[in-house]
């Protein structure tokens, strides 16, 4: 049951880190645009690489932050509860360093991947209201593991490098005390090569007037 609890708590988690990617992502690509101050951003002598890295890294440090306050307010709210409520005297809180280590790890993880994506998508945008709803759905794909996971689905190397189902059932396989290192290794390195391909997707498509202006 805790650890139930735990999962669900952890993909609250990722729903809210989900929902800061959002905001950062359509307010540093749409929202620029609409006010104008992408045009005066780029009268300094700025190469799209770093113009796209500052972007990306401001996103990933909102999604981080996010992250580890959902995880701490997760580990203290049961704290709590366990002194409050009677249903729960019978349990007893003990966690896992490791798991807990990777559980964070994992959440920073999802933040370098979904940071990427999301300012991806602003980016085809015109309006900040157009990114906000074309990126609404991002938030319910999130909850698409947890209904796999309710219906039995089990890790495997395959689903550990899919993105966003990879992160939120190995999180529950972390949690339930099994704790895979191919599952993890594919999925942190499968992190990686998307992050990459991301990057340079974006710098790519920066030096488009197209993706800058909206033409």
């Amino acid at each position: 049951m805790i650890n139930q609890l735990l999962f669900i708590g952890f993909v609250f988690a990722i729903m809210s880190i989900t929902t800061s990617a959002i905001q950062a992502a359509t307010d540093s690509t749409a929202g620029e645009k609409e006010r104008g101050t992408l045009e005066t951003l780029l009268t300094f002598p700025l190469k799209s690489q770093h113009l796209i890295m500052g972007k990306y890294v401001a996103c990933v440090i909102a999604c981080m932050a996010t992250a580890i306050l959902s995880g701490i307010l997760l580990i203290v709210s049961l704290f709590v509860a366990n002194n409050m409520f009677d249903v729960y005297k019978d349990f007893t809180f003990a966690f896992s360093g490791i798991s807990i280590v990777l559980s964070f790890g994992l959440l920073i993880g999802y933040s370098l991947f979904i940071s990427g994506v999301s300012i991806v998508i602003a980016s085809l945008t015109k309006t900040y209201k157009e990114a906000q709803s074309t990126l609404t759905p991002l938030t319910f794909i999130t909850m698409v593991p947890m209904f796999m996971n309710m219906f039995g689905s089990e890790m495997s190397e395959i689903i550990s490098i899919i993105p966003i189902v990879n992160h939120t059932l190995l999180l529950n396989e972390i949690l339930m005390g099994n704790i895979n290192w191919l599952h993890i290794s594919l999925m942190f390195v499968s992190t990686i090569i998307y992050v990459i391909v991301v990057i340079k997707y974006l710098i790519s498509q920066y030096k488009s007037e197209k993706i800058l202006f909206s033409i």
